[in-house]
């Protein structure tokens, strides 16, 4: 019978009549999805959204064919190479399970409407809280779906002792004082693009229905105008508010920089790339403007971070939380789209080195990896 490789199973074996029709109803189930997921893109279709149809529809094509791949490939199974990674892979049983799933599937529907609300002036404002609402849910869910970790253990790996912390105490120190050094001084006056952020933000503050999905005049996000708008709010109206939001995001990176050197090649390498990112000059000149720009290292090092994460382990949170990084930083700076194309490059020299495992595997009518 075949096997999907990704599920935890029992010490004692069930026998095939009690477990067949549990199965048929999960790829039943799967398959009627595929069909909505479908459905979703023929209304992208409708509403001339081709990139989002197409992308519907290359979700609901591998959720049926997953779901009923064993019809004409009864031989067909998955099984991982290292056989440890089924634990991560493995999702949450029973009553968890089914919250995660719906969870996951309300944030899909509502993303969807938000979208749909987002086209329509006099709903924007609803369509930024269903947004809102749907990231919530889709983090929810994949938590509520997945299994934790130890935090502990998991904070012990990535700071594995005193030597490290206090390196990386220091760097961020040395971070701080070359982004704060003289800051109400240098540099002099306000650009352009800062000036219009801020009369954007304050716009946001003073009429609350006034929530931009893009500002074409500076070519930003109605994202980057809200964290704008929170940092007026909370640190007052004046640039240094807004040059404190560059700051943080350049802090940040230096953090996700050490983060990704340490997935990749240990705690030293992670310092080293940290303390590099720190003192770097580009670096540190758009940490201490108000414009676009610098938040566009932190989220390609957390996307490298996590998706490093991934292949490494297989931990389906880390594809969530690789996919956020991703998202965001495609959201905030329109030049973070030459990252994808980076990782797309990548994607394609794996495939590569796929492809001869798979067409033999289909050639023998199935796969085993």
């Amino acid at each position: 019978m075949a096997t999907t490789g990704l599920e935890t199973t029992a010490n004692e074996p069930i026998p095939i009549n009690q477990r067949r029709p549990r199965r048929t109803l999960n790829r039943l189930a799967l398959a009627l999805v595929a069909v909505a997921i479908a459905a979703l893109g023929q209304m992208a279709f409708a509403q001339h959204s081709l990139w989002d149809g197409l992308l519907l529809y290359l979700v609901a094509a591998v959720l049926f064919v997953r779901a009923l791949i064993h019809q004409s490939y009864p031989n067909f199974k998955f099984a991982l190479a290292n056989p440890h990674l089924a634990n991560t892979l493995a999702v949450t049983k029973g009553r968890l399970n089914t919250i995660g799933l719906g969870l996951i599937g309300a944030a899909v529907v509502i993303s969807f409407l938000s979208y749909t609300y987002f086209g329509q002036d006099e709903r924007q404002h609803l369509a930024w809280w269903l947004y809102l609402t749907s990231l919530g849910l889709l983090v929810a869910g994949t938590i509520w779906l997945t299994p934790a970790l130890p935090f502990r253990p998991e904070l012990k790996r990535l700071f594995p002792n005193r030597q490290i912390v206090i390196g990386l105490v220091v760097v961020f120190g040395l971070a701080l004082f070359m982004r704060l050094f003289n800051f109400t001084q240098q540099p002099f006056g306000i650009w352009f693009d800062e000036a219009e952020a801020g009369l954007a933000a304050r716009h946001m503050l003073a009429d609350p229905g006034y929530r931009p999905v893009f500002y074409q005049l500076i070519n930003v996000t109605g994202h980057f105008l809200a964290v704008y708008a929170v940092a007026l709010r909370w640190l007052g109206d004046s640039i240094y508010a807004l040059r404190a939001v560059s700051v943080l995001f350049g802090l940040g990176g230096v953090l996700a920089a050490y983060l990704f050197g340490r997935e990749l090649h240990g705690p030293r390498f992670g310092l080293a790339l940290a303390f590099f990112v720190a003192v770097a000059r580009w670096h540190v000149n758009f940490s201490r403007i108000a414009m676009t720009g610098i938040d566009t290292p932190f989220f390609e090092f957390l996307t490298l971070f996590f998706l490093t994460r991934l292949l490494k382990r297989g931990y389906l949170r880390d594809a969530l939380w690789a996919g956020l990084a991703l998202g965001f930083g495609l959201t905030f700076y329109t030049a973070f789209r030459l990252f994808i194309l980076a990782l797309a490059l990548f994607v394609g020299v794996m495939a590569l080195r796929w492809t001869s495992p798979v067409l033999t595997a289909m050639r023998q009518g199935g796969w085993q990896r």
